[in-house]
């Protein structure tokens, strides 16, 4: 039967789940950084104490991490707003025209030429709509430097918003997503899920065999998730 109790050990208030699992496993919420241990009810409460005694250093390391996160407020999309673009800063800046609307990266500018009226949807559109042009130049190459190193195939990829994941993959027909948020991630994010997403083409599930196939790939991967999700996705 599952059951949820809280545990206090060394100044850490920790739920312990109880569930159906062969191993004891820790996760720290995405939010509250609240540390969380799941295990079977027929693990007894000593041995959970000596496993979180042998994780404190990494909770309290983790939790800084999580706690020290900055949650960006919304974007207005008015000129003096900063954007991100592959980790990097750039000032907006809107010149009013007459005329078509175009986008254009100057001197570590965003720089946005439209007409007077244009609502702020449209300057949002018109910005995403740059992200996903350069999104569909570089995921072809990351395909294509992966695919024989891997030795799998990618038949299609897209590009959307997605709210809760940086992308997803459809092993039969052998088709993957990502988020088009990943365009403001440094580069290396982006590297780092399309790999993660085609070892999804050699191994279904997160077992220790897909993580061997990340380490194999990417010895880097799990520096490159932390920077990934420094925040969460807006």
């Amino acid at each position: 039967m599952n059951s949820i109790q809280t545990l206090f050990f060394d100044g850490l208030e920790i739920e312990i789940h109880r569930k159906k699992v062969k191993h004891i496993y820790l996760k720290l919420d995405k939010i509250t950084a609240k540390p969380i241990v799941v295990a079977s009810n027929r693990v007894d409460q000593k041995l959970i104490q000596a496993f979180i005694q042998s994780k404190l250093d990494w909770i309290k390391k983790h939790q800084t991490f999580i706690l020290s996160r900055k949650i960006h407020p919304p974007k207005k999309y008015v000129s003096g707003e900063f954007h991100s673009f592959f980790g990097k800063e750039y000032e907006l800046k809107i010149e009013f025209i007459q005329g078509i609307s175009s986008f254009t990266i100057i001197n570590n500018c965003f720089l946005l030429k439209t007409k007077p009226d244009t609502e702020t949807d449209k300057i949002q559109w018109l910005i995403e709509r740059f992200y996903r042009e350069q999104l569909n130049k570089e995921i072809p190459l990351l395909i294509a430097k992966w695919e024989p190193l891997m030795k799998v195939r990618v038949n299609e990829f897209g590009i959307k918003k997605m709210k809760t994941k940086w992308g997803t993959c459809n092993i039969l027909a052998k088709r993957i997503w990502l988020n088009l948020e990943l365009a403001k991630r440094p580069y290396q994010c982006l590297e780092y899920v399309a790999v993660h997403e085609m070892v999804h083409l050699l191994e279904r599930n997160h077992t220790p065999r897909f993580h061997a196939f990340m380490t194999q790939f990417l010895p880097n991967w799990k520096e490159s998730k932390l920077i990934l999700n420094e925040r969460r996705i807006d």
